[in-house]
């Protein structure tokens, strides 16, 4: 058992190196960008929101309950996040993953990558076509 916790670990760094590649690269990063950037413009709008609603709501006889619900609001927002970062990360990513692994079994067998014109153009090739079924 401790054997395979060895193995897993060795596969998850030999993955961490194999993204690193230059033409693996953008196939992550920009998934990984687009969600940080919409989990961040979240938590600071709903920071705003939650002490919009405190001081506007909350009662001055009741702003003592103001330390209370700052740490209570804190848990819930990583909570959300804990649980909602990796289901919006692969909502994001799905349409990247397909460029991803032909990208990396094309490394893997030796073939260089096709080089790409640049984020627009992995953007674009990222997400496949819609096809109608007639």
């Amino acid at each position: 058992m401790l054997r395979d916790l060895k193995a897993g670990a060795g596969y998850v760094l030999a993955g961490s190196k194999l993204v690193a590649k230059p033409g693996l690269r953008r196939f992550v990063l920009i998934p990984l960008l687009i969600n940080v950037l919409l989990f961040a413009v979240g938590i600071v709008y709903a920071i705003h929101l939650f002490g919009t609603v405190i001081q506007g709501w909350l009662p001055e006889w009741l702003r003592w309950l103001d330390w209370l619900l700052w740490p209570l609001f804190g848990i819930i927002v990583f909570g959300v996040v804990f649980f909602g970062f990796s289901l919006v990360a692969n909502l994001i990513a799905a349409p990247f993953n397909g460029r991803l692994a032909q990208a990396v079994e094309t490394h893997l067998r030796g073939e260089s990558v096709p080089a790409q014109a640049g984020w627009r153009t992995a953007c674009r090739r990222g997400v496949p076509p819609v096809r109608r079924a007639l």
